[in-house]
Parts: structure tokens; sequence; C-alpha cells
């Protein structure tokens, strides 16, 4: 019996440890090497849809935010007119429809269900992080990474301007979001070539809003290798099916009318 026990708590470990960790939670912090921070706070509706409101780090003084949902492993932002005022191209397929992708009231941010060789149209901020671009991204890597600090399993995907890993790269993490710049439009790929060795806003590290504790910090994510990799494989479904509150806490049966997180998406109980 004793034995059954400890490896039903090694099996809830290690579902905890592999599981998929949203990127949208109002437990976080997220605080940049100017000192300039960021968080979720709120919802608003639109379109039928619940996002969360995106407080933005680089106007501090001023209450702009960006409008953000999960569903699954993706990410989307909401796009309505006053979005795209000052949005432009930067290096798109010939062919890229800019006007019609406009029409649409989301857009893709981040996917964690690509593989290397996907390809899509991802907002980025300029160097003066004020206009916003879509340009065409490549996934050139996808690793499994453990956070040191945390003990827990995160998806890194290495986004390029290309199909290859000559240019520069943008690292993003599950539950944690990209290494530079905003959440919603992160830093890079059309900076001229002069502007590579300017100073740039990055992640210096992600905490709890009540304990602070530190959850990350550039350098805690190692690589996962084929020797430390566990040889048990388990079914990850079962645990995605759980219900969180909006700070990350396991609920079994929600309230009605509450929002709560299930499978990486927001739902409204009824």
């Amino acid at each position: 019996m004793m034995k059954k026990l400890i490896i039903l708590a090694l099996l809830v470990v290690s579902l905890a440890a592999q599981a998929y960790e949203p990127l949208i939670r109002e437990d976080r912090v997220w605080e940049y090497d100017d000192a300039a921070t960021t968080e979720f706070t709120g919802f608003e509706e639109k379109e039928g849809v619940i996002y969360h409101k995106l407080k933005k780090w680089s106007v501090p003084t001023i209450d702009l935010y960006d409008l953000l949902r999960e569903e699954g492993h993706k990410v989307y932002l909401y796009t309505d007119q006053d979005f795209w005022e000052n949005v432009s191209v930067f290096d798109v397929d010939s062919d890229f429809n800019f006007e019609g992708f406009k029409k649409q009231y989301e857009i893709l941010l981040y996917d964690f269900d690509m593989e290397v060789g996907d390809a899509y149209y991802l907002p980025v901020s300029d160097e003066n992080l004020f206009r916003r671009y879509i340009t065409k991204v490549y996934v050139t890597g996808k690793k499994k990474m453990r956070n040191k600090l945390t003990g827990k399993e995160h998806t890194m995907l290495t986004l390029g301007a290309h199909p290859d890993e000559s240019n520069p790269q943008l690292i993003i993490y599950d539950g944690i979001g990209p290494d530079y710049a905003e959440l919603a439009a992160p830093f890079g790929f059309i900076l001229p070539t002069s502007y590579w060795n300017m100073p740039y806003p990055t992640l210096e590290k992600v905490y709890d809003k009540e304990s602070e504790d530190i959850l990350y910090e550039p350098g805690c994510m190692e690589e996962i290798g084929a020797d430390n990799v566990d040889d048990v494989n388990i079914d990850n479904n079962r645990y995605d099916m759980q219900k969180y509150d909006l700070m990350g806490r396991e609920i079994r049966n929600p309230q009605r009318g509450t929002i709560y997180i299930q499978n990486g998406a927001k739902h409204i109980a009824r």
C-alpha cells in the first residue's frame, strides 16, 4: 500500500512538472531591466469573447492595455481599428493580404503546438517600442526546458525572421513569454544593423505577486537532455482538465458566474 502511495505521489509531481503552464495569470508580475513592470489585471469583453487586460509596461503612468486570451496552447491578441492605426508590415510575402489580415478581430501571438519549420505572422515592436509591425516569423527551434527555480518543465520556442538560424532569434517560454520587451509585441527582427548593440528591455524576472518568489530570471532554464528525462510517459490530458482560479489555485466547483482556467483556456461557470 505504501509503495502504491509513493508511486502515485511521484506521478502527481511529474504531472505538475510536465504540464503546459498558462501564460495569462493574474498572480504574476513581469519585471524588465529598466524596472518597468507589467501584469494582467481584470477583464474586458469584445465580440462576445472575454479577454484579459495586460497593463502596458512602456506607459506605466497611463492606463493603456492590450487584450489577450489563451485557449489550449495558443495565445491571442485582440485587434480593433485603433490597434491597426500604428501598425505596418515588414518583410512579408509578396502575396500577403494586409487589408484582409486587418479585418480579423484577433491575431495569433504564440502557439506552443507549432513545430520547427512552421511560420506565421507576428506583431513585433520597433527600436522605439512605439510602432508595431506585422512580420513573418519561423519556428527555428523547439526544446523542452526545466526551470531550475521551480522544477517545472517548459516548452521553449525559438523564432526567427528566416527558416534557418542565421538571423537574430527570439526565445519564448510557455508560462513566461518572450525574453525581450512586451508580452503582446516582442522586440526584434526589424532593427537596422546599427541598432543591435543598443540597450533594449530584457525580461529581468517574473515573480509571484503575493509571495514575491522569483519564478523566472535569465539563466534559470536548462535543456532536458536524454540522460535526465523521466522514463515514465504520462497522459497530460488528465492534468489539463483540472480547474484553477485566476490565482492559479486548483478548485473543484467554481461558483456560477466566476471565471476559471481549464486546459489553458478561460471559462465562465454556468
